[in-house]
């Protein structure tokens, strides 16, 4: 067992509160300074300017090896490294914002244009400089002692606790998801999302905090136990995974009917995007082939797919038939579409087959351009 290392302590600090200015820079505070998470005071802005000295704090007091031996913190030891890291970065970030206002902010914007008043004002909790600073300094150190009892803390608390202050933030961005599936389900949501500011109420935020606490606790004491069982009778008996594999199959029947049409047709964009991320990792994470092209295929789906479900053209004097157009079922459409990719994959993947490396990226980089080209072309408008 040992302390936390001095230069440790001021490195990781400092590097915290260059993340801050990062942040400040790049104008994230101010972005979501609104989204409240629980109750009007735990916003996502404030969690962000905690965060980076938690970080920091976590990473300090990390096990380190000495002399060819692992060291650890004790629980004390990590939590007074994880406070001095706090402030480190806490009166970097202070003296950051108080140089940002001695020079002069509209200065500072001219070249940095999220640097604003309302961004120090925020920094400051409203107090200015230099009298917010303090509470500016303290919040990082709140967040150093947080990331330090993370590190140390024995598992038996350290997990139920990060798993509960876990589902809170997480339930507490679902704000506009949540409460439509609940609402959709027929019971009141006042009590756990505030009709106010959308996020989770004091009331509501405790609840889920202890509901996930205690369900980690439990998990921790019986969850290898539930495994065992649960595989001895998924392998003795197969009807009991048919029923899973239903019941998840209904989940998903009913769940876009919970969501509403406006986050399930978000959803259904993003899993899209997904698909898009798959396949790509299937040509260049998996076969290793560099392909700058691959997006040619996704623009081949996408207009192949609304041409035979029945798509309108979108023109300068209003909705249009296309040239060529079918009224498939989706579900009849989407199985045609994947065997004419396959086939159009085949007649350009053939002249090609052994190119490697940087030859590959350049063939498939045009086959790219001479897609977009085309898409964007007067001779393929009709379609």
């Amino acid at each position: 067992m040992g302390s936390v290392p001095r230069r440790s302590i001021v490195r990781g600090g400092l590097m915290g509160a260059v993340v801050c200015v990062f942040i400040s820079l790049v104008g994230l505070y101010t972005r979501f300074a609104d989204l409240e998470l629980v109750g009007e005071q735990v916003t996502f802005s404030r969690l962000l300017v905690l965060a980076p000295a938690l970080v920091a704090a976590f990473v300090v007091v990390r096990p380190r090896v000495v002399a060819g031996e692992r060291v650890t913190s004790k629980l004390g030891a990590g939590v007074v490294g994880g406070l001095l890291t706090g402030l480190v970065t806490g009166a970097g970030f202070a003296a950051a914002v108080w140089f940002a206002d001695w020079f002069g902010v509209e200065r500072i914007r001219e070249v940095f244009i999220n640097v604003t008043e309302p961004l120090v004002l925020f920094l400051t909790f409203d107090k200015g400089v230099p009298e917010g600073l303090p509470m500016l300094v303290g919040v990082c150190a709140i967040g150093g002692i947080i990331g330090g009892f993370a590190q140390t803390a024995p598992a038996a608390i350290r997990t139920p606790v990060s798993v509960g202050v876990l589902a809170v933030l997480v339930l507490g961005l679902l704000q506009r998801i949540v409460p439509i599936i609940i609402f959709e389900l027929g019971w009141e949501v006042d009590w756990l999302y505030s009709p106010v500011t959308r996020g989770l109420t004091w009331l509501g935020g405790a609840l889920i905090f202890v509901v996930a606490a205690g369900l980690t606790v439990l998990w921790q004491r019986s969850g290898e136990r539930t495994k065992t069982r649960a595989r001895t009778i998924a392998r003795e008996q197969p009807a009991v995974r048919v029923v899973a594999v239903l019941a998840f199959a209904a989940i998903l029947i009913v769940l876009p009917h919970l969501l509403g049409t406006v986050i399930s047709e978000v959803l259904g964009q993003v899993m899209v995007f997904v698909l898009l991320g798959f396949g790509l990792n299937i040509v260049v994470g998996y076969a290793g082939l560099l392909d700058l092209g691959y997006v040619a295929f996704f623009a081949f789906g996408a207009y192949t797919t609304a041409l035979l479900t029945g798509a309108f053209l979108n023109t300068s004097e209003g909705a249009a038939a296309p040239a060529l157009s079918a009224d498939l079922n989706f579900y009849v459409a989407v199985w045609i579409v994947a065997a004419l990719a396959a086939l159009l994959g085949l007649l350009i993947g053939a002249p090609v087959l052994r190119l490697r490396g940087d030859y590959l990226a350049i063939v498939t980089l045009g086959l790219g351009e001479i897609v977009s080209i085309i898409t964007a072309s007067r001779w393929a408008a009709p379609l």
